[in-house]
């Protein structure tokens, strides 16, 4: 018994690659999707690795038999081209705007922005490889989104905002870690959150780590106090607590914080695995807030990213950051519009 083990990018590349090195006669043993390691793998598709054997004992006597069928398909050739209606003709290989419609729809991207992206799409394109259509989504993906704009003032103030349990606190630190460690920015933390069990002492810790100032309000007068004490700083990052998008009440009092300070620049932080519908009621009921930009976390946790373009196309602001993971300061990374459309179309496939 021989047994191999192939990795592919699907699974008719695999069945074809056993085929040719063991042969027709090879029994798939097991499967299963693996992705390269570390955050380069979430923006390259996945591939299948697949186990497979073969009993090498018969498989001399199927060669022959192979061997004996090519010859007499060799020896009917000739008449069968010449009785061949359809000689020398080939199949078009042209795939459908339907097709292509229903793949964008299948990983969750809006019928409004599908229609955008296949909007005046040329006939060519859609008689070319599945690879060469997606390379044309991207670039329209591309220009959906729009790049950050960083104002490194004295110093930046940004501030972090969002429903409850999505990582505004990592997030928050991630991005002080990577400022501190690798720009040798001089940080400032400030937080709001006085709800949440431990959330001061988690900030603390994370200043600590990286010599971050960490500031305690609970009242808009204390912000303002706590920024001017930082405005030595090169950036002041804001943490707030969760507010659920149907509390008006408590996003309007978080409202009372934030418009007191000018220059700032507010993030709403968002689950990439939200649906659709609540996505869409979060971006509206968090519009009083005036939020400047988006951070897009838990992308480790879902397959499809079509809410990513829905939000950019819906509210026209710019994907500041996304994240995957908990570890500080890795699993982030600073978001451009190709990097972002090479991640929604990674898994768009176009099937019949």
């Amino acid at each position: 018994m021989k047994i191999k083990r192939y990795v592919a990018r699907n699974m008719s590349e695999a069945c074809h690659l056993i085929k040719q090195d063991i042969g027709p006669d090879a029994i798939i043993v097991s499967s299963r999707r693996i992705r390269e390691r570390g955050l380069k793998g979430f923006f390259v598709p996945r591939k299948i690795e697949v186990t497979a054997a073969v009993d090498e004992d018969s498989r001399e006597s199927k060669l022959q038999d192979e061997l004996g069928q090519i010859k007499k398909l060799i020896n009917n050739l000739p008449e069968k081209l010449e009785n061949d209606p359809v000689k020398g003709s080939t199949s078009s290989n042209q795939i459908s705007l339907e097709t292509i419609r229903n793949g964008l729809l299948a990983i969750d991207i809006e019928p409004e922005p599908v229609d955008f992206l296949l909007k005046n799409i040329k006939e060519e394109i859609l008689t070319g490889k599945a690879d060469e259509i997606k390379e044309v989504l991207i670039k329209r993906s591309a220009a959906v989104f729009k790049p950050a704009v960083h104002s490194y003032g004295q110093p930046e103030i940004i501030a972090f905002v969002g429903p409850p349990g999505i990582g505004k606190t990592t997030t928050l630190a991630k991005i002080g870690a990577i400022f501190s460690l690798f720009d040798s920015f001089n940080i400032g933390f400030i937080t709001i959150d006085t709800y949440r069990i431990g959330a001061v002492e988690q900030l603390q810790i994370y200043g600590d780590i990286i010599g971050a100032s960490v500031d305690m309000v609970s009242s808009p007068e204390g912000l303002n106090a706590a920024v001017e004490k930082n405005r030595d700083k090169d950036i002041i990052l804001i943490d707030t607590a969760g507010r659920p998008s149907k509390n008006t009440r408590q996003i309007i009092e978080l409202k009372s914080f934030l418009e007191t300070l000018e220059n700032i620049n507010i993030y709403l932080v968002i689950n990439v695995t939200a649906k659709n519908k609540d996505m869409v009621r979060i971006l509206n009921d968090f519009k009083i807030l005036a939020y400047s930009g988006l951070v897009f976390t838990k992308i480790d946790e879902t397959d499809s990213y079509g809410a990513i373009l829905n939000a950019a196309y819906l509210t026209g602001l710019p994907i500041v950051y996304i994240t995957d993971g908990q570890n500080v300061p890795d699993d982030i990374e600073a978001a451009n519009p190709e990097l972002l459309a090479k991640l929604v179309m990674r898994d768009v496939v176009f099937s019949e």
